[in-house]
């Protein structure tokens, strides 16, 4: 299963690549020369933007960008991200919450006239999520789901360009992303994670994104069996999606079923797929270290 970043709030805002002069202006303010922004010529072009094309959604995510960017406070700290995946030196971010809930409400005036913009829902998710709104940012994620099937995955990008790929595919891709985020604060969120997980499966019940992340959120929740039912069920649409094996190997170690644990690792190794089979590998000894210290046979 291809596994893709949503990026943070910042590169969002930094694939705005507009065309038209008052973009470009805006866009220069963000430029890396290590000079502070000045917000307030920028707010002032904002105006100017506004009175000129007060319609224009690139000029919605300029203010939306002006908000969240301007009272930003980031330095380094030591220790795990938001989203868990790492422990290490990684940039704290601290909003201002007042501007984010203020340039959240510029995107959500965009999306009301431009509901296939992806990139609006993606950075409206993202920030949300960044700035720990996270039930709101569970919320719109929801949203972006049913809109999903209301525009049936035909998506815009940047200045209304059409997407070329498979819409449902960048859809789901992106959504991947938040979920580090989500099931790191599992216990906050787990009620509205629950209602993101079942709003999944019933609009994407074949989609490996979907069933990978659902199945987490079972398993999570304690309910391995389900869990294991729909990774099982993954696993019939893709043989070779080494994420959804390794869950499900991980999953039959939990239940202490060693044998399946070991036909699922195995059956990574074959793939073939460099990080398929050094995952594999890791798990096959780690599964032999527990062998080893319990007595098993191989084949229990």
């Amino acid at each position: 299963m291809k596994k893709i970043g949503t990026g943070l709030f910042f590169i969002f805002l930094c694939t705005l690549v507009f065309t038209r002069d008052y973009s470009k202006e805006f866009m220069d303010y963000f430029k890396s020369d290590y000079r502070p922004i000045d917000y307030r010529s920028m707010e002032k072009l904002l105006i100017d933007w506004e009175k000129e094309r007060p319609d224009d959604p690139e000029m919605l995510i300029g203010y939306f960008n002006y908000y969240v960017n301007r009272d930003l406070e980031m330095f380094p700290a030591m220790g795990k991200a938001d989203d868990g995946k790492y422990y290490g030196a990684y940039l704290q971010k601290n909003f201002n919450n007042d501007d984010v809930i203020k340039g959240i409400s510029f995107l959500d005036k965009a999306l009301v006239k431009n509901p296939q913009r992806l990139d609006i829902h993606f950075g409206k998710c993202s920030t949300l999520l960044q700035a720990r709104f996270y039930k709101e940012g569970i919320k719109a994620i929801l949203d972006l789901l049913n809109t999903s099937v209301k525009v049936n995955n035909e998506w815009l990008w940047t200045n209304n360009v059409p997407i070329q790929e498979d819409g449902e595919a960048v859809l789901l891709d992106g959504i991947n992303g938040y979920f580090a985020i989500l099931f790191n604060n599992f216990e906050y969120v787990k009620d509205d994670l629950g209602n993101l997980a079942k709003k999944l499966e019933q609009l994407y019940p074949n989609n490996l994104i979907s069933i990978n992340q659902t199945a987490n959120y079972y398993s999570y929740s304690g309910n391995n069996k389900k869990a294991i039912e729909l990774l099982e069920k993954g696993h019939k649409l893709d043989k070779n999606d080494y994420i959804i094996l390794g869950n499900l190997g991980y999953l039959y170690e939990e239940k202490k079923n060693y044998k399946a644990a070991r036909t699922c690792y195995e059956k990574m190794l074959k793939i073939d797929n460099p990080q398929s089979k050094q995952y594999a590998k890791e798990y096959l000894e780690a599964l032999n270290k527990k062998d080893r210290r319990t007595g098993r046979s191989k084949k229990d």
